[in-house]
């Protein structure tokens, strides 16, 4: 089974109200857009059908927190997030053509950021777990 992976993120303005103050904005309102794939490859049917597979997904966030700074993506900043998903999922159908999954495995972030003072970038690895509905078309 092949998906195509459509992510969108919003992130509201944060604020806050110091003592006796007014009411302060951070400005950090945003929207991510992430785009990848992803597989599924089932072990078994029966029962419950598991299915082992990954994800390949591209995102370029808003922020990337690194070594204790804070880079933001602006018009002198890129940033950009690889994310590769190793998973195993059970899939229930709830009714006909929709379905509920869940998903664990090993997650592998690659970090990339650049700007005029030079490049970098790093690896995160931790642990996926992801909830899925599934409406198949047909």
């Amino acid at each position: 089974e092949l998906s195509a992976i459509l992510g969108l993120y919003h992130h509201g303005e944060s604020s806050w109200t110091p003592n006796g103050g007014q009411e302060v904005k951070a400005g950090d309102n945003y929207t991510e857009l992430s785009i990848g794939a992803g597989f599924d490859f089932f072990v078994m049917r029966n029962i419950l059908p598991i299915s082992v597979g990954g994800e390949i997904i591209y995102t370029s966030p808003n922020s990337i927190t690194a070594a204790g700074q804070t880079f933001v993506a602006n018009d002198d900043t890129d940033l950009m997030l690889l994310q590769i998903n190793l998973l195993l999922g059970g899939h229930a159908e709830i009714v006909k053509n929709l379905y509920l999954t869940g998903k664990i495995g090993l997650a592998i972030d690659y970090y990339s950021m650049s700007d005029n003072s030079g490049e970098g970038s790093f690896l995160d690895f931790g642990l996926a777990t992801k909830v899925y509905l599934t409406w198949f078309m047909f």
